[in-house]
């Protein structure tokens, strides 16, 4: 299930979180762009820049990813 969405600073793209799993997202070009299986839990994701986002876990962790 999605718990949350965030879009890139460019308005293009957006993130789609929920349990383990990330998806990035493109309007452009209609489709997925990249699928991320985490390890842990991902509690928030936020993004950094057009193409880096950070995600938090629920250990208490957090990480980059582009």
């Amino acid at each position: 299930s999605i718990d949350h969405i965030n879009w890139a600073p460019c308005g293009v793209r957006f993130l789609l979180s929920g349990g383990r799993y990330t998806e990035v997202w493109s309007i452009e070009k209609g489709g997925i762009l990249k699928t991320i299986e985490h390890s842990n839990k991902v509690t928030c994701a936020v993004w950094l820049s057009n193409d880096v986002f950070l995600v938090g876990y629920e250990n208490g962790k957090m990480a980059t990813t582009n």
